[in-house]
């Protein structure tokens, strides 16, 4: 697997804007792309910095993702995002919660 980690600042008094353009548009058109396995957004709110990993299966796709992110900027820049860091990492490892059957 493959992952395209992110880092953005975001442009203080904009955040309810770019959430929700996050949860509307972003999210759902990361969640359709090939090869999608996870993705996860953060921000920390003290800085106003973002930082976004989504894995994708392969390394192709994670070229593609990479790709289509980049040629977004426009649109970013609109609503006061600032890409930082655009990377493709190999996903090295990966842990997750163990149902418990509850």
């Amino acid at each position: 697997m493959y992952a395209v980690v992110s880092v953005w600042q975001m442009e203080k008094g904009k955040a309810a804007e770019q959430e929700q353009i996050l949860r509307q548009r972003i999210v759902p058109g990361a969640s359709r792309a090939p090869g999608f396995v996870a993705g996860y957004w953060t921000i920390d709110e003290a800085t106003s910095t973002a930082h976004g990993m989504i894995v994708l299966e392969t390394e192709e796709a994670a070229r593609r993702f990479k790709e289509s992110v980049e040629s977004n900027r426009p649109n970013q820049e609109k609503v006061g995002v600032r890409q930082q860091e655009l990377v493709i990492a190999r996903v090295l490892a990966h842990a997750g919660a163990v149902p418990t059957g509850d």
